[in-house]
């Protein structure tokens, strides 16, 4: 068992440690991002378009000519 464990930390090492450095500071890049992101006001007001819902428009549906023997 023992090993085993030396085998899983020793092997590799360095690749492990520059793997876990660089997870580290992508990790750190991304939570400066948000914060940065939470804290900086907007410069102007974003405009969110105008959405419009229609209730009595008709609907129709339109298939080729080999589909309408199925409907």
């Amino acid at each position: 068992m023992i090993k085993f464990l030396r085998h899983v930390v020793v092997d590799d090492f360095w690749l492990k440690l520059f793997s876990l450095v660089l997870a580290v500071l992508f990790w750190l890049t991304v939570s400066f991002a948000i914060q940065q992101k939470e804290v900086a006001p907007s410069p102007a007001p974003t405009l969110t378009p105008a959405v419009h819902t229609f209730f009595n428009l008709p609907v129709v549906v339109m298939s080729s000519a080999a589909d309408v023997a199925q409907l």
